[in-house]
């Protein structure tokens, strides 16, 4: 599978766990698949393997309290390493770091929801703006070229007045 997720987020605080946007579900019958989060000042995307219960992340540095930043995590199952990009402002962000559960065979289709700002059961959430509209958050099911999310950055920086 290939998939891409993005948002344009402003956090208040560097703290805890906070879900941007997840299609994890953990109440009940477990039924994780993806989630974009903030870890500390890291922003991070990690993929679950659910029938081996393992996964693979990528996650990088640079998200800072009280200012605009556009993440964007792009997956591809094909490509060698973790198959995951993460882009930070537009760009990818070279001081990222792979994860890794070890085992991980493939990312599955699960029944979770995509959730906004959380994960489910009501954990990990985000302390801080999350643009809408036109900016997202977004998620597709087919990996973003380096340009299109550059493209989209520059959308987002003259729609939100940023520098």
């Amino acid at each position: 599978p290939k998939l891409t997720v993005g948002a344009w987020i402003n956090t208040d605080a560097i703290s805890g766990d906070q879900y941007v946007l997840a299609k994890d579900d953990r109440s009940g019958s477990v039924s994780r698949e993806w989630g974009l989060q903030l870890a500390g000042g890291s922003s991070a995307f990690l993929i679950w393997d659910e029938s081996a219960r393992r996964r693979i992340g990528r996650s990088a540095s640079g998200v800072t309290a009280g200012t605009w930043v556009y993440i964007v995590a792009t997956y591809d199952a094909t490509r060698t390493g973790s198959g995951i990009d993460i882009y930070r402002d537009g760009a990818v962000a070279d001081d990222s770091n792979n994860s890794s559960a070890g085992g991980y065979v493939a990312a599955e289709n699960t029944s979770a929801k995509v959730t906004l700002g959380f994960r489910e059961p009501a954990y990990g959430f985000f302390n801080g703006k999350i643009a809408g509209g036109p900016l997202g958050p977004f998620f597709v099911q087919r990996e973003l070229s380096a340009g299109e999310v550059l493209q989209l950055y520059q959308l987002g920086t003259d729609a939100l007045g940023l520098p």
